[in-house]
């Protein structure tokens, strides 16, 4: 699906604000690898778009994750669930499409409940997640 450029623009603030050691670009590959990329020279890129190529060291945390096909939700799902557990304190999850279908807002709403997880934004087409737990634990929604 087409990514309007305020999402790549975001995309790019998120990660040159986080500076993460690690990217992971899951989904279609598109033009907003490029603004994820921009944001943060250093950082370790990897685009994946199955869920057979996302494969994660066991002592590499997660710094920033994109999960951009929502058309598939188990997709979604399953990448989430695979990432997750590497989630440090820093890690940032964006998640695109969390109001476009049903399945994608009980996703949405499971990944706001998990204790994992600390403050969340909801901007209609992105979910952004953090895992500080020393924020309490909210979700906002933000026009966007």
């Amino acid at each position: 699906m087409y990514e309007p450029l305020k999402v790549k623009r975001l995309l790019f603030r998120l990660v040159n604000y986080a500076h993460p050691r690690t990217i992971i670009d899951a989904g279609r590959l598109s033009a907003s690898s490029l603004y994820l990329k921009a944001g943060c020279l250093k950082a370790r890129y990897s685009g994946t778009r199955e869920l057979n190529d996302l494969f994660l060291d066991k002592d590499v945390p997660v710094d920033f994750l994109y999960i951009h096909n929502y058309q598939d939700p188990v997709f979604s799902l399953v990448a989430y669930e695979l990432c997750a557990p590497h989630a440090c304190e820093t890690s940032m999850f964006v998640l695109e499409g969390i109001g476009y279908t049903p399945y994608m807002r009980m996703l949405w709403q499971n990944i706001q409940q998990d204790e994992r997880v600390g403050v969340t934004f909801d901007l209609y087409d992105l979910g952004i997640v953090f895992f500080n737990k020393k924020m309490n634990k909210q979700n906002y929604i933000v026009c966007f």
